[in-house]
């Protein structure tokens, strides 16, 4: 019986199972089976996707953005909001920036079960927008890809010159 190709303690625990269901002694089965799972893990980058789709909205993570450091599956069409434009939307607040988006798009169309799923490499405060999200805002993924686009360059651009024109710090007087 094939081995399962995964890094999951699942997929490592079921080629355990296999292999000694196969005769082979219980260490020589533990080193199989991890071996398949470093394979695995280096087919990915390192990384461990889940088979379900990220539900879209605000990514959380302890990892900075623009790290890209979170394996991630979301469904094929969407679209991810840069971390710097989450928190330039808040005004700084990642949290309220999610807020304004979520008004935006979350829940815009009903869930579609079904459709390819596709793994990426995201960074904690990214935002992600689903497609049935962006057809019901845009009509179709295409029209939406290029208004979310021609929106964050603008938004960035925007950013940037509104934080070249702000004071520096206040320092305490002595």
């Amino acid at each position: 019986m094939p081995l399962v190709k995964g890094s999951s303690r699942q997929a490592v625990s079921e080629n355990i199972r296999r292999e000694r269901a196969a005769g082979k002694p219980e260490k020589q089965s533990v080193a199989i089976a991890l071996s398949v799972a470093r394979r695995a893990k280096r087919a990915n980058g390192g990384a461990t996707f889940s088979k379900t789709p990220h539900p879209g909205g605000l990514l959380h993570s302890h990892v900075g953005g623009r790290t890209d450091h979170l394996p991630v599956t979301v469904k094929s069409g969407s679209y991810v909001i840069p971390a710097d434009i989450v928190s330039a939307l808040g005004e700084g607040n990642t949290l309220n920036g999610r807020v304004k988006l979520d008004h935006m798009f979350k829940r815009a169309a009903p869930k579609e079960k079904s459709g390819e799923k596709v793994p990426i490499m995201a960074a904690g405060g990214e935002y992600i927008i689903n497609p049935e999200e962006i057809k019901a805002r845009f009509g179709n993924l295409e029209t939406g890809h290029k208004a979310l686009d021609a929106f964050v360059k603008a938004y960035r651009a925007k950013t940037i010159k509104k934080l070249k024109g702000l004071p520096g710090p206040a320092r305490g007087h002595e």
